[in-house]
């Protein structure tokens, strides 16, 4: 283990795979700021493979490698990970990584972004573009290379977070046999869904939705500002149109959402057994689970009223400077009425 890094070794991940499958999820992304998964502990992939978890890396990591393993390597000599400047690098550091990986299950997250969830060096949009495109052609040529000659046999995701959007927006387009993870705008709704063209396509879709949010303009982390009724309503909207092939979650460090996390993962596991009608009713079932049925509905009451005065008056809205204008509001607020 590198020194300074959290020690998120196997053991850690044990219990973290054994809360998967308790919740009926198969599908992670692990812990990336300051850690690279396949690295911190050579362990970590083995003990997913023998929990039936299929790994990824997120929307900014492609080919199954961390960003912290280039910064490891690369950093002091050659400063972020940029393909204009480095591509035969990056070919042989992606290379090494499905390689690695190639006899555990996973989803490749192709494409690329910048460094530390930014965009990648501006060389303008149709510059941009045509690079992503680049990028792309040499990733699956690398996938043929490593683990099968029929790429379309190999499961791949390409997720158009943030400025990526603009790119499709702009006119990109990835082979069909790639899952496309649409998003969230970062704060639970979700941008963009499938068209009835777009859901012919063999790769289907997905979505990557927020529960926790670490960037611009404002972080939001820790306390939970998502009501269930919210999920319910963004994410039943997904498997209306088509987008259910993946469905993964922004949890952060998890503590905090104990709710929301598994009321995303029971709409999942049975989208039809949850509907507008009973999300009082799985709150108090969730609360007689976890608490007992003495005062479950007591519980269920304070969960429910909790997460929505959060979302109705969200803590990170108290920034300096933010409310300027009505600065004796804000610190008489002890006394607003909810």
């Amino acid at each position: 283990m590198p020194r300074g890094v959290a020690n998120y070794g196997h053991e850690f991940y044990e219990h973290i795979f054994e809360l998967l499958l308790r919740l009926k999820a198969n599908y992670l992304w692990p812990a990336m700021w300051n850690n690279a998964f396949n690295e911190d502990d050579t362990l970590n992939a083995r003990l997913a493979n023998e929990y039936g978890i299929v790994m990824g890396t997120s929307h900014q990591e492609p080919m199954l490698r961390a960003q912290k393993e280039w910064d490891r390597r690369y950093m002091r000599t050659l400063g972020p990970w940029n393909y204009a400047k480095f591509p035969d690098t990056l070919n042989n550091f992606w290379s090494e990584g499905i390689k690695r990986n190639k006899n555990y299950e996973s989803i490749v997250t192709i494409g690329l972004r910048g460094e530390n969830d930014t965009p990648m060096a501006s060389g303008g949009l149709d510059s941009n573009m045509d690079l992503l495109r680049n990028i792309i052609v040499a990733q699956r040529k690398l996938l043929t290379e490593e683990i099968n000659p029929d790429v379309t046999k190999i499961p791949q995701l390409w997720c158009p977070y943030k400025e990526v959007m603009a790119y499709y927006n702009a006119g990109m387009r990835v082979p069909n046999d790639v899952t496309m993870l649409w998003t969230d705008d970062n704060w639970g709704n979700i941008r963009r869904l499938p068209t009835p063209e777009e859901r012919a396509r063999s790769g289907g879709a997905g979505i990557y939705y927020h529960f926790d949010y670490h960037g611009g303009p404002r972080n939001y982390q820790w306390i939970n500002t998502n009501p269930i009724s919210k999920i319910w309503d963004q994410m039943s909207l997904a498997k209306q149109y088509g987008a259910d092939r993946i469905w993964i979650v922004n949890v952060g460090h998890l503590k905090g959402y104990e709710l929301p996390i598994s009321y995303f993962m029971d709409l999942a596991w049975n989208t039809s057994r949850w509907t507008n009608g009973n999300i009082n009713e799985y709150t108090r079932l969730w609360a007689q689970q976890q608490f007992g049925s003495q005062y479950a509905d007591q519980i269920a009451d304070i969960l429910e009223k909790y997460t929505k005065y959060n979302q109705i008056r969200s803590f990170i809205d108290r920034g300096k400077g933010l409310f300027h204008k009505y600065r004796i509001t804000i610190e008489r607020d002890d006394i607003v009425s909810l």
